[in-house]
């Protein structure tokens, strides 16, 4: 994993996780959920979704009509609901997934102080730059589509300086001003 050094608060932005495996295992992880096997069936759950969605939606409805017990009751039970959706949210992953199969090997974990340092260490690693843009890490302009052909050559090369050379993009850019007037 390759995170930025955070200047607020330690968040997901800036972080970049490289997984190397097998298309197998990939298939596997990412696009495998049809081989699940699911404790209700897809129109038990149809069912069992639509009562409980008319349900609440007829309780609604009625609420008004309703004594202080019943609608007591029915706000009870909402809070209920929702604690055990936040419960069921905060269960470790552990307790959630099965990867007893798979072997993980954590390599490196890098900081960098800066989102561009954490680019260029990513794609030093994967050796490539079409993700870049699929996974949009960088903003659609010339500077960056100019930064991204020089990373694809020079990648490679340890003396080149990702930083630097977006600096001297960047300062090459036309510069766009925005004025604002009252009236």
């Amino acid at each position: 994993m390759y995170r930025r050094q955070p200047s607020t608060p330690q968040g997901r932005q800036g972080s970049f996780l490289v997984v190397h495996c097998d298309e197998d295992i990939a298939r596997e992880l990412y696009f495998g959920q049809e081989r699940c096997h699911y404790y209700v069936g897809e129109r038990a759950f149809q069912v069992v979704a639509a009562s409980a969605t008319f349900s609440f939606m007829a309780s609604v409805v009625c609420l008004a009509n309703c004594t202080w017990n019943l609608q007591a009751s029915i706000g009870l039970s909402y809070i209920i609901l929702n604690g055990l959706y936040w419960i069921a949210a905060l269960i470790p992953t552990r307790l959630q997934w099965d990867l007893s199969a798979y072997v993980l090997d954590e390599k490196d974990m890098f900081t960098t102080s800066s989102y561009t340092d954490a680019l260029v260490k990513v794609l030093r690693v994967t050796s490539e730059t079409a993700w870049v843009r699929r996974g949009g890490a960088v903003p659609e302009t010339e500077a960056w589509d100019n930064w991204l052909k020089e990373a694809a050559e020079k990648v490679t090369d340890p003396k080149w300086n990702g930083q630097e050379c977006l600096t001297r993009l960047m300062s090459d850019a036309p510069r766009t001003t925005v004025g604002v007037l009252e009236l």
